[in-house]
């Protein structure tokens, strides 16, 4: 899977389910329970102060998912987080004159940029279920958002098998959270999932991300033509199998156990506390 978000269609489904996403995440935000407040013909959720509501853990238990090394902390954004990720996105990811994606989404301008890291976040969330998903992490190192970090899963309960992508800030790179972020993920999709495989890619011309997959135990697994801005370009995809692991970092799962039946892994997990 390449580094990228894929493109995004937004359809009367999709900007429905979207605003049931927005609702968790303003949900999270303020730990209250929702009344609905009338704005033209739609009512938006907001908190009811002063009570706190149980049941949202029961629907979206991904809200508490949250993987932990001494040094990151990785979880499904906020509404604040995901703001600061635009903004970060909006900054740069790399330079003007090099694409590392798939989809060059990246390529616009940083109002472009930021805008379509709110799009992907928010469709993603909105198409969880145990028969495909995709988690988009945010990645804060020392409280500071720097990055996301996704892992995606298709079938996962048959074929046990995930990819990931993630990318960094610019100003974050070249400081090893790449490969801490991507040993979390991994840690999380063998031990706390029960995957058996992982997969990723990256560009023949992309060193840093080859370098990470290559310190991690991958191992090469063909590669691949595309056509990206009127381009040729090779890409270098790689694998990595549950018996090559071994994880580098120390890393805490929480709150596991509620999500495993809506990421298809009930009966794959190999992590018998939350």
């Amino acid at each position: 899977m390449l580094l990228q978000h894929p493109s995004v269609t937004i359809t009367l489904h999709t900007i429905s389910t979207t605003a049931a996403v927005l609702a968790v995440a303003l949900y999270r935000d303020s730990g209250n329970d929702f009344e609905s407040v009338p704005t033209g013909d739609h009512k938006l959720p907001r908190p009811r102060s002063g009570v706190h509501s149980v049941s949202m853990t029961r629907y979206w238990p991904l809200e508490h998912l949250r993987l932990r090394t001494p040094d990151l902390e990785l979880s499904l954004p906020s509404t604040a987080e995901l703001h600061q990720l635009a903004e970060l996105a909006a900054e740069g990811i790399h330079p003007e004159n090099y694409m590392p994606f798939g989809q060059p989404w990246s390529a616009g301008s940083p109002e472009q940029r930021a805008r379509s890291v709110l799009q992907w976040h928010w469709h993603a969330l909105s198409e969880i279920d145990s028969q495909r998903w995709t988690l988009p992490f945010v990645v804060l190192h020392h409280g500071s958002v720097v990055g996301t970090q996704d892992i995606s899963g298709k079938d996962f309960s048959i074929g046990r098998q995930v990819s990931t992508g993630s990318w960094l800030g610019q100003r974050f790179q070249g400081q090893g959270i790449g490969t801490a972020m991507r040993a979390a993920v991994l840690e999380f999709a063998f031990r706390g999932l029960g995957a058996t495989t992982a997969s990723t890619s990256a560009f023949n011309d992309n060193a840093a991300s080859q370098r990470v997959s290559e310190k991690l135990g991958y191992l090469d697994n063909g590669n691949q033509i595309h056509v990206v801005a009127d381009q040729r370009r090779q890409e270098r995809c790689f694998q990595l199998q549950r018996e090559r692991w071994n994880c580098p970092i120390e890393v805490h799962i929480d709150e596991l156990q509620p999500c495993l039946a809506l990421l298809g892994a009930q009966h794959c997990s190999l992590e018998n506390t939350s």
